[in-house]
């Protein structure tokens, strides 16, 4: 989905904002519209898109997306959301990612000593027939 369409998704509304907001921007209106296109546009510039698309926060007369996730990894497989609570207006937002990362364990080998009693005798002998005197 483009950027210009996630846009429009993004209803900026009085009710919501407690009035319209604008302020002089360059000798333009700076309105709250203006405001969320710079919001992900600087977020796009980053390479950081957004993975909650729909609103989080659900009153009586407006809803509104105040809580966001964005991320740089868009090839992986991912699972974002809202999950649904009837205890709060306000709800929480989440995203699992499928990194199908496998792990690769090498087996180790134990190693042990043999101790039997020839074993013994031929370490031994080993350690009779070293030259010492270097040492």
């Amino acid at each position: 989905m483009m950027w210009s369409d996630q846009l429009g998704r993004i209803k900026v509304s009085s009710e919501c904002t407690g009035g319209t907001h604008a302020s002089i921007y360059n000798g333009q209106k700076y309105t709250e519209r203006m405001k969320i296109e710079d919001f992900l546009n600087s977020m796009n510039s980053l390479s950081l898109f957004p993975m909650i698309t729909r609103p989080n926060r659900i009153t009586s007369h407006c809803a509104t997306l105040i809580d966001n996730i964005f991320t740089n990894v868009i090839e992986n497989k991912t699972i974002s959301g809202l999950l649904i609570s009837v205890i709060t207006n306000h709800l929480p937002v989440f995203t699992v990612y499928d990194n199908n990362c496998r792990i690769e364990i090498e087996e180790r080998k134990q190693h042990r000593r043999i101790r039997t009693e020839e074993a013994i005798a031929t370490l031994k002998h080993e350690l009779m027939t070293q030259d010492w005197d270097a040492i």
